[in-house]
Order: C-alpha cells, then sequence, then structure tokens
C-alpha cells in the first residue's frame, strides 16, 4: 500500500506551493503551534480553496464548490445547527441509507463520530472551503430568531444604541451585529443588488 503524501507535498504536487515556501511555512508551525495549512494560508502562499482541494486529493475524496450546488432547505435542516457550526460541516445530499457532508476538515475523525450517531446513517465526506460552509450555514439562521435576541438584549444597551466595541469588532457575537451579518448574507444568496430600510411607527421594512 502506497504512502500517503503530506499536506504538503501534495500542495507541491499540484504546483501550488514551493519547496522553499513549504520550509518556510513548516517552520513557522513550528514556533507557532498552528495547522500548516492555516500558516499557509496567513503567509499568502495558497487560499483556503486550495487546501480543501488538496485535503480531497490526500484524502482520496471529492472536492465541492457549495456556491455551485443548489441544496434544498430540508437537507440543511437534517442537521443540528450547533453540530454544524461547531465542526465547520453542512449536509448536502441525503438518502434513505446516507448522507453526503462537506466538511472544512475531512480528518476529523470525532465530528464524523458523532455525526453517525446523530444521523444513524452512513456518511460520506467531501471536502469545501470553510468560507462557502459559513455561508452556506448563514442561511440557516433564522431572521426572527435574531430579531427576537436583540429585544431580549435591549437591557444591556445605553439609550438604546449598540455598544461602540462591538461596531468595532466585526466578529462580534452581540445580537445586533449578527442581524446585520444575516441580512447582508441573505441578500448576497438572494442575488439582492442593494438594500432598502423604511422605518415604520412599530416596524422596519
Amino acid at each position: 500500500m502506497a504512502k500517503r503524501l503530506r499536506l504538503g507535498e501534495v500542495l507541491i504536487e499540484m504546483g501550488l506551493i514551493s519547496e522553499v515556501q513549504l520550509e518556510r511555512a513548516l517552520e513557522m508551525q513550528k514556533a507557532k503551534g498552528d495547522r500548516l495549512g492555516k500558516v499557509l494560508i496567513n503567509e499568502g502562499f495558497v487560499s483556503s480553496v486550495d487546501i480543501a482541494k488538496a485535503l480531497a486529493r490526500r484524502l482520496d475524496i471529492d472536492f465541492v464548490s457549495l456556491g455551485d450546488l443548489s441544496i434544498d432547505q430540508a437537507t440543511l435542516e437534517v442537521l443540528p445547527y450547533d453540530v454544524c457550526k461547531r465542526n465547520d460541516l453542512v449536509p448536502i445530499e441525503v438518502t434513505p441509507f446516507g448522507m453526503v457532508v462537506a466538511m472544512a476538515d475531512p480528518t476529523n475523525v470525532m465530528a464524523l463520530d458523532e455525526l453517525k450517531l446523530i444521523s444513524g446513517k452512513e456518511i460520506r465526506i467531501v471536502a469545501a472551503a470553510p468560507e462557502a460552509i459559513d455561508m452556506t450555514l448563514s442561511g440557516l439562521v433564522s431572521l426572527d430568531k435574531a430579531v427576537a435576541e436583540i429585544a431580549q438584549s435591549a437591557d444591556d444597551w445605553i439609550d438604546d444604541h449598540v455598544p461602540l466595541e462591538d461596531i468595532r469588532d466585526a466578529n462580534s457575537d452581540a445580537p445586533a451585529i449578527q442581524l446585520v451579518n444575516q441580512i447582508i448574507t441573505k441578500a448576497v444568496l438572494d442575488g439582492a443588488s442593494d438594500l432598502h430600510f423604511e422605518p415604520q411607527a412599530d416596524d422596519m421594512v
């Protein structure tokens, strides 16, 4: 049985990085303790899509571009959102006997075991870029839920304003920021060219 190539070796084989770049990345990985893929992306040597494709090739699985797929809502909701978000994965196809799941890290054996336990189905893993998975999962978050969370947290605001530090933090967990992010994401998914907000007496449309 042939020895499986390491990620760096696969990237070189694919012509995506040079041996010099790999050596530099390995030195940085040793110093920082980060995963090799993350180091290579941070250094601008490759993209997250490149890493996903290399992982697919290394593991002999398929790579999927989620933006090119049409996944129905029922399929997306077959797994709990928190499980998908925590493990950076999304279901893309369901059959009576199995399920195809796109993962940013197809080597995550613990996540695979969890999926089998939850679904009771055989799982086939494919690789996908993490940003594409995040974009797909964003469509599962209910805007009504986000609005409700904002109302519940309103007591924490001062003079009905969102704290400035939350606005500055693009990754903030503040419900108001999450709502805005969700609205923008949904607009992108729906192919909207612009957004309009019209305040009403007791509502906004």
